[in-house]
């Protein structure tokens, strides 16, 4: 069985040989491992710090930006292992990680599989409270519909029968090809056997709020790629809902019925708080937090959600944009 690691980089000249240093110790007892490193047109040292670092590195040299899902095709299409395992620059793994993984597809496993992430000691509050609630939550092995790109493995074979990454989404691309194949009958399975860590956290609640932005820019774009169902309605749903309650409220309120506005405000946190008790539960030691991020979350994800709007005007990508560049 053999491993190939795929790693886009843009500028992680700081991180990227902390986690090549991980990976490699990590293969040390795997025999051959081909490490590939598909840059995005960094302006710092990441191509030279990664090529002294061991890895085949595949430069962006079209001069303009590439999607991460891009990237991450482009790797995977020069690699030759058996097992495709995806990483971000700013993730070091664990020296179990690839021994885990390998013991896990020589039982039987043919699916998706991620091992959970957690951030390191030094976080601050928003980081661990965040980052690391799957990884206080998922103790034990369990089927997901949604695995982060940045640490996801699986075998070759699947990710072409999938037709990898779709590379016109900008972001959600990691989700979109799990939950297609959870669609297609494919095992997704989170795991605590080696727990891989986050470099690239955030150090603190205005990053917070700037990344989930980012990431919520393309909610949209899949929904009408899979179609009306009810997960994928989700997320535009409860970003509606979040945008829409303190509008409902104040139109009571400036109507002269306070009692009604009142009962509208207290609607609009339930949301979050239903997602933060099914997440962490109410006994985790930082659900005061997590439930506030969560809130904030969903209101973001609203102002994404209606930047997004003129899209719907626009005529829909076609799946075959998989694999493209």
């Amino acid at each position: 069985m053999r491993f190939s690691i795929v790693i886009p980089a843009f500028n992680e000249s700081a991180v990227i040989a902390r986690c090549l240093d991980s990976v490699h110790r990590a293969a040390r007892d795997m025999g051959p491992v081909d490490v590939w490193v598909v840059d995005n047109g960094s302006t710092d040292d990441t191509v030279a710090v990664a090529r002294r670092a061991g890895a085949q590195v595949v430069e962006n040299a079209t001069g303009r930006r590439k999607t991460i899902a891009a990237l991450r095709n482009e790797g995977a299409a020069r690699a030759g292992g058996d097992i495709l395992a995806f990483l971000d620059a700013d993730m070091l793994v664990p020296t179990n990680w690839l021994t885990a993984a390998a013991a896990r597809y020589a039982s039987g496993f043919g699916g998706i599989l991620g091992f959970v992430g957690r951030t390191p000691d030094s976080a601050g509050l928003v980081a661990r409270a965040w980052g690391d609630r799957l990884f206080r939550k998922r103790r034990t092995v369990m089927a997901v519909d949604y695995l982060p790109g940045r640490n996801m493995i699986m075998p070759a074979s699947l990710f072409r029968a999938l037709g990898g990454f779709d590379a016109s989404l900008a972001t959600v691309e990691d989700k979109d090809l799990t939950m297609r194949a959870v669609r297609a009958g494919y095992e997704v399975l989170s795991s605590p056997e080696a727990p891989v860590e986050h470099l690239g956290y955030e150090s603190g609640f205005a990053e917070f709020v700037a990344k989930e932005y980012w990431r919520q820019g393309n909610t949209l774009a899949v929904l009408r790629k899979r179609g009306l169902t009810l997960r994928g309605l989700r997320n535009p749903l409860l970003s509606l809902f979040h945008l829409a309650m303190p509008l409902v409220a104040l139109t009571f309120l400036l109507a002269g019925r306070p009692g009604t506005a009142l009962v509208w405000g207290l609607l609009w946190p339930v949301p979050a708080l239903v997602l933060s008790l099914r997440d962490v539960g109410r006994e985790d030691p930082l659900f005061g937090m997590v439930f506030f991020l969560t809130f904030v979350r969903w209101i973001v994800a609203g102002v994404a959600l209606l930047r997004q709007l003129p899209a719907l005007f626009r005529p829909a990508a076609r799946d075959d944009a998989r694999g493209s560049d």
